[in-house]
């Protein structure tokens, strides 16, 4: 199959981004297209140009047409290709035919950079030729870079000019180009500007079915196996009978009967039929749903229907010695050959003799392995397999072989050894080696203490041992003892005295890198990724998730992931980071203190990264409709429902979303609209936010709103998110707009949060007022804002800035809110005055103004630089003596509040210093202390060593500052000491 190829050096993007960039999805998904043109009829040209239209890839002229059947000019093509490949367009190119003022030149330089586009003989571009289909072949394998290819059936073939067959050859391989009706590929002429589109299109699609994880086919050429072929590499520990299910009618295969193999590649999966036979003319089903790829990506839910069928006679093919012992016999397919025990077997003789063996099969490679008894002879031997059925009963040909064995009593002996981490090491020997049970057979030791040995799977000849205890240190990079007595390989040979194998792990300082992102795909939306550059610890490690306004979200532990791909990929859902239910938003996230699995356990330096959450926020419905018309003797009544977003144009006007009917006792009972004579959509608003529907009077009561309840499900925004299941019933008796209790915050020294009962549809700052309770006004409101995220809340701007306590003197403030129109509910209805409570709320976090330190002996404190956030602070004392005692600290804080220094290791700060845990009152904003037990910069380094932030040259301190409305703010402070 065709593949691409990631290594072009002149993409701006890789392949594997060109989709997500242009957000193309393939062209069958664009039949309803509202870009459309009057010249292109409906069919798979109208859907690729209609797609490529709509996403500024392509288009049409000034008159509205397309012109399909024009030619493509050299610039056009340009233009297109730059557009969907994301190229860079910055730069300059010297062709003597194209001016940089031309709309087409810095297209023409993204294709001439990237290696798609190049100057003839003389250097020329040549912008207005037209475009063959020949040259169309190669400019798009060399953009897309292509691979594969293909045997030409065109009837005209001959006509390709030589340089254009292998990216003819390469294009039809990968589904980009087609023969017209007559078979022909008409390789010299002008390609047309449809079929250019489509050739585009066929590209895109093509990219996005490599980048897409999906199982490609099932295949069962036997009665024993059944191959699944996967695009991707599979994660193996993401296979098991649930989500790989073969059955068969009503029957569900389980582990009894099947097994599991995944082939080196990791792309195909074998089933193997343990104790299932007579399967021929049966047909079966295969389920693949919840398989992941190495990277942690779920491959799309796969079902397929296949038939056993076999009608091909096997053969035996040959019989290779692997030792005097042990002979492998292989086959054209499995076959029924195995035995668990050593067993007289008339099927395998050996010099006319029946061997006494035991026969271990490998359905998936076809080759049986025979362990004889006895030991074979040094010399020739005739070994003859007589009497072999496939699982058809198909019988195979006798077939006999001449091998050559050679005498072997050399006992195993030790090739090399490797720290695989600090409790695993991996011996590999000279042969096979003898096992009994599971372990190896002999005695083990590594630095004089014993340990069992097992087989690494797969293999005969390497030896894992593990749990090392204790853990191999730094100790092991210079040198790690091996020693093994009685091993045997698997004719007898053992090892009669102890041998030592002096090894030394490799040195890896090399820290891990990371990188991370949002998945965007459907049912793993916002989940998050992390790809390590190396094998990482589970268990160490954390993540920090930050919103926009840098407040942390979530913090997780290398524990709470989902680990594949041998420990390098994490997965974190959306729903463990709380951004199963978001709005469209950026985030900061912060990855740190994860370590490799080497002996010097390297730590990746901490790593901040930006990510876009997209959005999957349900859509909620307003819980009131209003009616546009009553209904009268000659009209039916018109109801309008809005919601909280732009909704999906064709859920809306679906009527079978919504129902009608009344609530009793908490239970709702109704009709679906589409099932209610006269019912119709009358009209979707241009914001997609709200719908008119029509009821006949049977089916609507206006007088009643308990008989007048409309259910609304499965309506999804434009992101595709369902709406929960709700009721709406008639706002004609809806109670006044309210402030809600508790419902006024100051949240920031110029923000005040209110809200209300209901979602708010009208506001104007003028109608609010910030004054104290004997009704002096403060400062006036300069903007009220309605909440995107949470329409029953209004955000408040004050012109003047809040106290941080909320008082003027002694007098608390509070937030006078006016009756008005200008105060108005998603419905029309206004707030009123009586209804408010207007006690504002403390939710104004504390911050550090200003903070000094005074050093003996200087003239001026040292002054602390506090970023902007007023999260955090740096100071630079390394240059005074280390015999300097810091004799005070100077803090200045926006509101009387309390400073608490938090530390891990408390109690040798207070070993070290004296001092403890104690929190320190900052009264009415500023306060000095006296700095006591003579802490010196010698102190600070000392504390530097032990502060757990992974650098002897600064002491970090974490603290909390709390005010007397117990709002916390956090702050870090970090000394430079060296």
């Amino acid at each position: 199959m065709a593949k691409q190829k990631t290594s072009r050096k002149a993409f701006a993007t890789t392949a594997a981004a060109v989709m997500a960039a242009t957000a193309v999805t393939p062209v069958a998904a664009f039949a309803a297209s509202t870009t459309s043109f009057p010249d292109v009829p409906a069919g798979e040209y109208a859907d690729a140009i209609n797609n490529l239209a709509g996403k500024g890839i392509l288009n049409g002229f000034d008159d509205g047409t397309f012109k399909p059947n024009d030619p493509v000019l050299r610039e056009q093509a340009a233009k297109i290709l730059a557009t969907a490949l994301k190229l860079d367009t910055t730069g300059t190119e010297n062709y003597p035919d194209v001016s940089p003022d031309n709309w087409s030149y810095k297209y023409i330089v993204a294709v001439t950079k990237a290696g798609i586009f190049g100057g003839d003989e003389s250097g020329k571009f040549n912008p207005f030729a037209n475009l063959t289909r020949q040259e169309a072949a190669k400019i798009i394998v060399e953009a897309f870079d292509f691979t594969g290819s293909s045997e030409l059936t065109f009837g005209d073939k001959a006509n390709i000019q030589s340089w254009a067959v292998p990216y003819v050859k390469t294009a039809v391989a990968n589904g980009i180009l087609k023969g017209d009706d007559q078979g022909n590929f008409n390789p010299n002429a002008n390609i047309k500007r449809g079929d250019f589109a489509l050739m585009i299109q066929r590209a895109l699609n093509a990219v996005e079915e490599v980048k897409t994880p999906k199982v490609e086919s099932v295949s069962a050429n036997n009665l024993k196996t059944v191959n699944i072929s996967f695009n991707k590499p599979v994660d193996k520990e993401t296979i098991d009978f649930s989500t790989v299910k073969v059955s068969k009618g009503s029957t569900t295969y389980t582990d009894t009967e099947l097994n599991y193999v995944l082939s080196d590649d990791k792309k195909t999966l074998t089933v193997v039929f343990d104790t299932v036979s007579n399967l021929q003319s049966d047909e079966f089903k295969v389920v693949v749903d919840g398989v992941k790829t190495v990277d942690g990506e779920a491959f799309s839910k796969a079902e397929f229907t296949k038939s056993f069928l076999d009608t091909t006679i096997p053969t035996i093919d040959n019989v290779k010695v692997v030792n005097p012992k042990i002979v492998e016999i292989y086959t054209s397919e499995p076959v029924q050959l195995s035995s668990e025990t050593f067993t007289n077997l008339s099927s395998i003789k050996v010099d006319g003799v029946n061997a006494i063996a035991k026969v271990t099969p490998d359905y998936v490679n076809n080759k049986y392995t025979v362990e004889f008894n006895n030991v074979l002879s040094a010399g020739q031997h005739t070994i003859t397999v007589s009497d072999i059925k496939d699982f058809a009963n198909f019988k195979a040909a006798d077939a006999s072989f001449t091998v050559s064995v050679t005498a072997d009593t050399t006992a195993p002996s030790v090739v090399s050894a490797k720290v695989i981490d600090k409790d695993t090491v991996e011996v590999k020997f000279s042969e096979a080696v003898a096992t009994s049970g599971s372990n190896v057979v002999g005695t083990l030791k590594i630095n004089d203490k014993p340990y069992v040995g097992t087989l690494k799977e797969g293999t005969v000849d390497t030896v894992v041992i593990d749990g090392i205890s204790p853990v191999l240190d730094l100790a092991a990079l210079v040198q790690v003892k091996f020693e093994y007595v009685g091993v045997k390989d698997v004719i007898g040979n053992e090892v009669k005295e102890t041998q030592t194998f002096l090894f030394k792990a490799d040195d890896d300082t090399t820290a891990p890198t990371v990188t991370a992102e949002l998945v965007t795909k459907a049912g793993e939306l916002n989940n998050l990724k992390l790809k390590f550059s190396k094998e990482v610890a589970t268990d160490v490690g954390s993540i920090e998730l930050r919103d926009k306004d840098n407040k942390v979200v979530v913090t997780l532990s290398a524990s709470d992931a989902d680990w594949s791909e041998d420990n390098k990929v994490a997965t974190f859902t959306a729903s463990q980071l709380k951004l199963n239910n978001v709005n469209p938003a950026q985030y900061t996230l912060k990855v740190k203190d994860f370590v490799d699995t080497t002996l010097r356990a390297n730590k990746i330096g901490e790593t901040t990264v930006s990510l876009n959450a997209v959005d999957t926020k349900k859509p909620t419905v307003n819980t009131n409709y209003t009616e546009v018309r009553a209904e009268s003797n000659n009209e039916n009544a018109r109801i309008k429902i809005s919601f909280n977003e732009a909704m999906d144009e064709s859920t809306l006007k679906n009527l079978a979303n919504y129902h009608v009917g009344t609530v009793s006792e908490e239970t709702f009972s109704g009709t679906r609209l589409d099932q209610v004579t006269g019912a119709k959509i009358v009209e979707v608003a241009g914001d997609k936010k709200s719908v008119i529907i029509e009821l006949p009077k049977a089916s609507y009561d206006e007088t009643n709103s308990a008989t007048s309840v409309i259910k609304v499900e499965g309506l999804r925004d434009l992101a595709g998110n369902l709406i929960d299941a709700s009721l709406v019933t008639s706002a004609k008796a809806l109670e006044a707009l309210q402030v809600v209790e508790g419902g006024i915050k100051a949240t920031g020294s110029n923000t005040i949060e209110v809200t209300f009962n209901r979602a708010v549809g009208t506001v104007d700052p003028s109608v609010f007022t910030v004054q104290d309770e004997d009704d002096t006004a403060f400062t006036n409101i300069s903007n009220a804002v309605i909440d995107a995220d949470n329409p029953e809340t209004v955000i408040l701007t004050t012109v003047s800035k809040l106290p941080s306590d909320l008082k003027i003197g002694e007098k608390d403030l509070e937030l006078d809110i006016k009756g008005s129109t200008k105060l108005k509910d998603v419905y029309g209805v206004a707030f009123e005055d009586d209804a408010l409570d207007n006690e504002i709320d403390d939710e104004i976090k504390p911050e550090i103004s200003s903070f000094s330190v005074q050093i003996e002996g200087e003239e001026k404190a040292r002054t602390v630089t506090i970023n902007s956030d007023r999260t955090a602070g740096t100071i630079d004392l390394s240059s005074i003596a280390d015999d300097a005692e810091i004799k005070e600290v100077n803090i200045t804080a926006s509101e009387a509040a309390t400073l608490e220094v938090l530390l891990p290791l408390i109690s040798k700060i207070q070993q070290v210093t004296g001092i403890g845990s104690e929190a320190l009152p900052i009264n009415k904003g500023e306060d000095t202390y006296d700095v006591k037990n003579g802490i010196t910069l010698e102190t600070l380094k000392d504390l530097a060593l032990i502060d757990g932030d992974g650098s002897s040259s600064t002491l970090t301190l974490t603290s909390t500052l709390k005010d007397e409305s117990n709002n916390v703010a956090d702050m870090k402070l970090v000394i430079t000491v060296k």
